[in-house]
């Protein structure tokens, strides 16, 4: 019974040294897991300096392109500026010439023919550097609508920009939490495989302390039982002497009754007494044999008792080798659980499964050699050291990366609300430059009352030619470039009504997108 108990618990550890190749070979993978987490983690590094580095030169763009638009804006207000002094200056030489016409007309018939000619030439120069001024006017306002236009344009791509970048943001904080609860599972399962790992370990330990308590009382027992083979031998060669003993006291006593009834000489009396001191020796002897006789039989109640308690011993290893396969079996179905999470790399590690067969073949062949067991007991001690090593070491590097990264975040935060100022700054500057537009509506409404004032002086003016035309018919020449004069003003009219209906639409635009720029900073 002893040797097959021994036996059972020789293939209880063989299997126990399986498992713990499984789980060796379990905890490779979860190296080989936390391997590839890391060069993820090295990728993900490099792809986040890449961004920083892309969003330094885009904020650095963004940057020069700010510039670029304030001094665009300063050139407007400056451009602006030069504009309401022409406008000023085409007022005043307006209001000289209207003067200077009245004045001709009011004076008296007696000016003579060459101060009329006079006049008339100056007039006509500034007509035409008056006409000059106004196309330039009017180029200016076109382009200053051009640049406002280019304005809103680049000011509406940096903020899809800044929308870009914001989501980009978002999605890099998103993949950084996936990152970080992917490590957190990888270190639970290395922390679950290194618990089973000890746990297996002491039992196994355990379990080899109880074999060789074992075999120590298996052998005890074999002496004890070769002692008591040895006292029933000596028993069964005592009894065998006692039983000649007797059959030699029957023969004496027979012999003594013979020679009772035969003499009472003293040779038969000194026969006699010889006789009964024999009879006293084996009398004597025969108890002694009796007293070792109960003494062997107490030694085998007590070797009785042993074995029992043996038994006893036996069955209750037999339950903590029940309770051992319970755990086991949990232990197994844990790790069933490790291998379903660990099934998606398989695939990649079929090679290294091979390699991991045949270590395991050769394992079993050598697992009988209880050196080598004590060397790979060693092994797991050092294996699961090295172990804890790495996971430290690779915490400080998560600890470490984790405050990057916060540095990075609140670094890009920081820039976010730098580029968010700098958006508020050019709203604020777009409400000047809608509070310029309304002054240059002001403006364009004195201009459309100033065409007024014209029209009403060209109907005045026509009805002086009217009576120029009556009065001096001599002064032909005069009347019809006066009416050139006129149609030309007309045409200025006609084109400065154009163009403050243009002005007029721009301005409605430019409405419409500074509300929509209000908006969007409302959202």
């Amino acid at each position: 019974m002893a040797q097959e108990e021994i036996q059972r618990l020789s293939d209880e550890l063989q299997s126990k040294d399986r498992e713990q190749s499984k789980l060796g070979s379990a905890l490779e993978k979860a190296q080989l897991e936390i391997e590839k987490l890391k060069d993820n983690l090295v990728k993900l590094k490099e792809n986040d300096a890449a961004d920083l580095q892309k969003a330094k030169e885009h904020n650095q763009r963004l940057d020069e392109e700010i510039l670029v638009l304030r001094n665009r804006v300063r050139s407007l207000d400056s451009e602006k500026k030069v504009l309401g002094e022409m406008v000023e200056r085409l007022k005043g030489e307006m209001c000289d010439s209207q003067e200077n016409k009245q004045f001709g007309n009011h004076s008296p018939g007696k000016t003579s023919g060459s101060e009329q000619g006079v006049q008339q030439s100056s007039f006509e120069e500034k007509l035409k550097y008056q006409q000059q001024e106004v196309q330039q006017c009017r180029q200016k306002l076109h382009r200053l609508q051009n640049l406002c236009s280019s304005a809103e344009n680049e000011l509406r791509y940096e903020r899809e920009k800044n929308l870009d970048l914001k989501q980009h943001n978002s999605l890099l904080q998103e993949e950084n939490l996936k990152l970080k609860i992917e490590l957190k599972q990888a270190q639970q399962k290395l922390l679950d495989s290194a618990k089973m790992c000890s746990s297996l370990t002491a039992e196994w330990k355990h379990c080899q302390q109880k074999i060789k308590e074992l075999e120590l009382e298996v052998l005890e027992q074999t002496q004890s039982i070769k002692s008591q083979n040895n006292l029933q031998e000596k028993l069964a060669q005592e009894k065998s002497k006692v039983a000649d003993a007797e059959e030699k006291i029957l023969e004496l006593q027979q012999k003594l009754e013979h020679t009772q009834k035969l003499c009472l000489t003293d040779t038969y009396i000194l026969e006699k007494k010889h006789l009964e001191e024999k009879l006293k020796e084996v009398i004597e002897n025969e108890a002694k044999v009796k007293q070792q006789y109960q003494e062997e039989q107490n030694k085998r109640k007590l070797l009785n008792q042993n074995v029992n308690e043996l038994h006893k011993q036996v069955k209750t290893l037999q339950d903590k080798e029940s309770l051992l396969e319970m755990t086991c079996s949990q232990q197994q179905s844990k790790i069933q659980q490790q291998e379903a999470l660990l099934q998606q790399l398989e695939n990649e590690k079929r090679k290294y499964d091979e390699h991991i067969k045949n270590n395991q073949e050769l394992s079993k062949k050598v697992s009988g050699l209880q050196q080598e067991k004590k060397a790979l007991c060693e092994e797991c001690g050092q294996i699961l050291k090295q172990l804890d090593i790495q996971v430290r070491k690779y915490n400080e590097k998560c600890y470490h990366h984790k405050v990057k990264l916060q540095k990075v975040k609140d670094h890009l935060i920081h820039k976010v609300q730098l580029r968010d100022e700098r958006i508020d700054q050019l709203e604020s500057e777009t409400g000047k430059l809608q509070h310029q537009l309304e002054q240059a509506k002001a403006l364009n409404n004195l201009i459309t009352v100033h065409n007024d004032n014209l029209h009403l002086e060209k109907r005045k003016l026509l009805e002086l030619l009217t009576k120029k035309e009556e009065l001096v018919r001599s002064n032909k020449w005069m009347m019809s470039s006066s009416q050139q004069k006129v149609h030309s003003l007309d045409k200025e009219n006609k084109q400065l009504q154009k163009n403050n209906h243009r002005l007029q639409q721009q301005i409605g635009l430019l409405e419409r997108i500074i509300r929509r720029i209000q908006n969007y900073r409302g959202e």
